[in-house]
């Protein structure tokens, strides 16, 4: 059995879903994470679990997706189970009951308010509903965020100057004589433009109470909703599966097109890529690099290499990019061969940048005079090589073209996975442009 694609050594300790998959590419398991390394990692442990051991052996590769958050692994992990259908997620398709979130219709008979509740099932007439959420605990974290955070519990006591969650800033108020209904309402129809996806709606409220806040100098309060703005942003995504797939489109277009080639296979395509690249002999080592950034911020290289065409993790190597601050990906790319060959020694047989002719060239001018240099362009996969400078249209279906379009997708969910992790780091921490994370170089 070939070794799992994913590299152990730096899987992240970040929400998000991973995937157990065959060697024909079926998908065996869908799972999802909080803490991506650590699950991972505890299926290769000892176990008597049958079900356990039965997806250790029919697998071939685990492949993973980071997260902005678990809520957003969690309604990810629902969505492909659906998709899919894998076959080790007996508990998603034998359709265990799910969680929503509901809201209540109005009761003109009891004078009842409009109410959040959680939902077994969706039978309650005129209600609306939010989800489904595969599991309590998850659907009652959202339900918890927003009971805590809109003010929108509704307690059943009768106290004039207002319950303990009252005074604490969880109960709506409903406890006292002069219940403000009308901000009540308010309040819970911010909540529901948040699960709606309702962007405008709802951040113009969050807003309204900062200037609120700030009126009455209360301006650690101000904070607080100013932090849970950005949290928000990324609920709006998780928060609509179809929105939410397409956010993670390419990273799952990478995970199912990749397959490590055998031995045979490899002994073809290394013979290929030495007619392609005009090397001395077939080529044994391949590097390739990555560039990653949103909107010139977080800017952050992968370098992946492939040893006789499967992944040498130890010679993986990450890059937060320190010499600019404003997107330069050619500058960038620069900075981070750069660093990554400080020790000519290191030069592998090949070095494949993700890219066209442009980043090949910018590769190319830093590069010592013996390395053997390749970009590939996704648009129409088109190879650009010194015999070739102009390219060549690479196809996925030979061995060199399975094996290079592989290693650039490897190459590009692990740049995109640093990114993440400095992103999500950025939103705990103020941003350093001389930070380093403890796996780059």
């Amino acid at each position: 059995m070939k070794h799992s694609l994913t590299p152990q050594p730096t899987l992240p300790t970040l929400p998000g879903v991973y995937l157990f998959i065959t060697p024909q590419g079926e998908i065996l398991y869908i799972g999802k994470a909080k803490n991506l390394k650590r699950r991972i990692l505890s299926y290769f442990r000892p176990t008597n679990n049958q079900k356990i051991q039965q997806l250790i052996e029919q697998h071939e590769r685990v492949a993973y997706i980071v997260t902005h958050s678990e809520l957003e692994a969690l309604l990810l992990e629902a969505t492909l189970v659906h998709q899919h259908q894998p076959s080790f997620n007996t508990l998603l398709k034998n359709g265990n009951p799910f969680m929503y979130l509901a809201v209540t219709a109005p009761s003109a008979q009891s004078n009842q308010v409009p109410q959040l509740m959680l939902a077994r099932n969706t039978n309650k007439k005129n209600a609306r509903y939010y989800g489904p959420f595969i599991a309590k605990k998850d659907a009652r974290k959202l339900y918890d965020y927003l009971i805590n955070n809109f003010q929108l519990y509704l307690c059943n006591k009768k106290i004039p100057s207002g319950c303990l969650d009252y005074h604490i800033g969880r109960c709506a108020g409903s406890c006292k004589e002069d219940f403000d209904t009308k901000d009540y309402l308010m309040r819970l129809s911010a909540a529901e433009a948040l699960l709606q996806g309702n962007k405008k709606n709802c951040l113009a409220f969050l807003h309204k109470q900062i200037e609120h806040f700030n009126q009455l100098l209360l301006f650690e309060k101000s904070r607080t909703i100013a932090e849970q703005i950005v949290t928000i942003e990324y609920l709006f995504d998780a928060l609509t599966h179809k929105k939410h797939v397409q956010i993670y489109k390419k990273d799952l277009q990478n995970i199912f097109s990749e397959s490590l080639p055998d031995e045979q296979q490899y002994q073809e395509a290394s013979a290929e890529l030495q007619k392609l690249a005009g090397t001395r002999i077939p080529p044994q080592t391949i590097d390739c690099f990555d560039i990653s950034h949103f909107q010139s911020h977080q800017i952050v290289a992968a370098a992946v290499r492939f040893t006789n065409g499967t992944p040498d993790h130890n010679a993986y190597r990450r890059f937060i990019i320190k010499s600019i601050t404003q997107q330069d990906d050619y500058a960038a790319l620069q900075e981070a061969i750069t660093r990554r060959y400080k020790n000519p020694n290191d030069l592998p047989d090949l070095i494949l940048i993700d890219g066209g002719k442009g980043q090949r060239n910018a590769a190319t001018s830093v590069l010592p005079p013996n390395a053997t240099c390749l970009s590939i362009a996704k648009r129409e996969e088109r190879l650009f090589t010194p015999r070739y400078p102009e390219g060549i249209v690479l196809s996925p279906d030979t061995p060199a073209g399975a094996l290079l379009i592989t290693l650039r997708n490897h190459t590009h969910n692990q740049a995109i996975t640093l990114h993440r992790i400095r992103a999500r780091k950025s939103l705990t921490q103020k941003p350093s442009p001389h930070s380093n994370n403890p796996n780059s170089k």
